[in-house]
Formats: C-alpha cells, sequence, structure tokens
C-alpha cells in the first residue's frame, strides 16, 4: 500500500491534497498504519478520505483499490448511517470502542453478515483540533458464527439425551435446526423406513409438500440419489422456476443454496436433511464440516434411541418370560395339591 498512496494524485482529493502539502501529523499517521501489520485505516478531514495499509484491504474486499482517497460515505455506503454518528464524536475528542458489531456490507457482490470490532481514536494537528480518526480494525466474523455454530452442536448432543425413540429424535433434530435462523433459512428431515424409500418426518419454515420440502422423492426439486450414492454432502443452487425463492430465517432474503446432509450409521445412509443455506454467508469448507457434524450428530442419536428401544423391547421380553414361568409354576403348584 505504500507504493500505491505514493503515487496516487492524491491531488484529485481536496481534502486531502498533494503529498507534498501533508502535515507532519498525516505522515506520521499513515507511516504508523503501514508499519503495521494489523488491519488499519485512516479517515482523514470532515469528510473521513480512506487511507489504509494492506491488512485493511481483506476488510474492505471488492472495493479495494478504488476505496483509497474515497471520501468514507462513498467506501461504505450502506453501514455509513451507523458509523458517522460515533466518528462526528470522534472530531469532538472523544474515541469510541464497539466490539462483535453486525455489519451487513456488500464488498465481493452480495450483502455480507459480517462482525467488527474497532476503535475510533481522534488524530490531534499540531494545533489541537482534531484532524482525522485512527482506526485500528478486527474482523471477528468467523469466530461469531463459529460460536453460533458450536451452540447448535450442543443442542444437539444435549437434546439427544432425552430422545427415546426416532420421532424424539426426528422433532429434536427439527426444534434444533429452527432455533438456528442466522444459517439456516429451511430445512426438511427425511429418513428410510423400513421399505428402503425415504419418508419426510419433518419441516421448519417450510411448507410440507412444496417444492422444498417433496412428498414425491421422484420429483425434480433435490437429487436425493446423489446423496445416497456418494454418501457426502450434496449442494444445489436455487432454481426459482423449480423450488421458489425461500426466504426463511433471520434475513429475510431468498437463499442461493441448498445443502442435501446424508445421515450415515455405520457408513449407511439412514436419512438425509434438506437445509436452506444462509444468503449472507458462501457455501464454504466451514460451511460444509458444520453440515457434515449436524449429520453425524442425528446419526448418533438415531443409533441411541434405536438401541434403547431394542434393549426395552428385550426387557419386555424377559418380562414377560418371567411371567409366564411364574404362571406355569403356579398352576404346576395347584395340580400337586
Amino acid at each position: 500500500m505504500g507504493r500505491e498512496i505514493a503515487y496516487k494524485d492524491w491531488s484529485q482529493c481536496p481534502t486531502v491534497g498533494p503529498l507534498e502539502d501533508w502535515s507532519e501529523t498525516l505522515f506520521t499517521t499513515v507511516g504508523i498504519a503501514l508499519g503495521s501489520k494489523f488491519a488499519i485505516v485512516v479517515f482523514w478531514g470532515p469528510k473521513y478520505v480512506l487511507i489504509y495499509n494492506d491488512a485493511y484491504i481483506p476488510v474492505i474486499g471488492a472495493r479495494h483499490p478504488k476505496a483509497l482517497g474515497l471520501e468514507g460515505e462513498r467506501a461504505w455506503g450502506e453501514v455509513w448511517d451507523y458509523c458517522v454518528p460515533m466518528m462526528d464524536s470522534v472530531f469532538g475528542g472523544v474515541a469510541t470502542y464497539s466490539e462483535d458489531v453486525l455489519l451487513d456490507v456488500t464488498r465481493n457482490g452480495y450483502v455480507e453478515e459480517c462482525y467488527m470490532t474497532w476503535s475510533y481514536s481522534p488524530i490531534f494537528l499540531l494545533t489541537g483540533n482534531v484532524g482525522g480518526i485512527f482506526t485500528p480494525i478486527s474482523e471477528t466474523t468467523k469466530r461469531v458464527i463459529a460460536e453460533r455454530r458450536l451452540k447448535t452442536l450442543k443442542e444437539f448432543g444435549t437434546g439427544s439425551i432425552a430422545c427415546q425413540t426416532e420421532d424424539d429424535v426426528c422433532k429434536m433434530t427439527i426444534t434444533t435446526l429452527e432455533a438456528n435462523t442466522g444459517d439456516v433459512s429451511f430445512a426438511a428431515l427425511y429418513l428410510i423406513d423400513a421399505d428402503s424409500r425415504l419418508s419426510f418426518k419433518g419441516c421448519c419454515r417450510s411448507q410440507r409438500g412444496s417444492p422444498l420440502v417433496p412428498e414425491k422423492l421422484k420429483n425434480k426439486s433435490w437429487p436425493f440419489q446423489k446423496v445416497l450414492d456418494s454418501k457426502s454432502v450434496v449442494t444445489v443452487d436455487i432454481d426459482p422456476a423449480i423450488h421458489g425463492t425461500p426466504s426463511g430465517g433471520q434475513w429475510g432474503e431468498p437463499c442461493r443454496v441448498v445443502a442435501l446432509v446424508p445421515i450415515l450409521i455405520e457408513y449407511q445412509v439412514a436419512g438425509i436433511l434438506v437445509v436452506g443455506t444462509s444468503p449472507r454467508k458462501t457455501f464454504d469448507v466451514e460451511y460444509h464440516q458444520w453440515m457434515e457434524m449436524i449429520g453425524t450428530s442425528v446419526g448418533s442419536a438415531l443409533v441411541t434411541a434405536r438401541a434403547y428401544q431394542e434393549s426395552k423391547k428385550r426387557a419386555e421380553a424377559l418380562a414377560e418370560i418371567d411371567r409366564s414361568k411364574t404362571l406355569f409354576f403356579s398352576n404346576v403348584s395347584h395340580e400337586f395339591r
């Protein structure tokens, strides 16, 4: 960024002015930012012109390099109404601190769910006035979302303890997925029945029999057979002509990708989860791994519930044998008398 800043025609940015006219304060502040490995942006002047270092580039995304030298409102228009009151207060000499704030930003071609932690600190000129704002910033999106997803997995673990039947597991699965509005737009659960066919077991934020939750599994909605054959997560891009525009969850926007998640028991597919993903996140490696863990959690809960039912049947069978023995010997004893 040092080269880009040095070769930029700053005379086209009246708020900052030509490089040779920069104040010693601005030179020193930008030098500190460029020498740091931490993401730092300097908002300079009353128009909050952006000057930033290399570590800030992932934060601003595809807006780089055009964002360099842009006024703050033009660079960060979608979140400006949230940020500018704090920035105005910094020009009054009052620093601010914000932690894990949700900002809906468009930096890679779609509106993203982003969480940021940053501090606004005044940059004082030799005159004692505030010339700009020094802003170290850290994106905490991955941590915040990972914590939310971990919470869901923990709920699967605690919820499965009370599941004694297959129906209990199905209800627990749908209830748990429904609680995660950030990562699950909608969900539907199918299990393989005694006839080796997928059978509908429940859904949330969608309607049974709709294109999202088909009852006739031979329709064109989802490639279930591909999941059965591959025993792995399969993703499908939403086709409005087939699926409509599903928009469940907290975002109120149509999801773009659906994940078909196999529920594996002893390396065999016992069922499939249909999960609408968040429209605010790409289906990356972390998302994929989380879906796999959900499938594993449901499979483990099914194994436990089925084992409980088997042990219950054995106990009932043994109790019946004991009753039969007692009745037999009671009759024999009666005959002897």
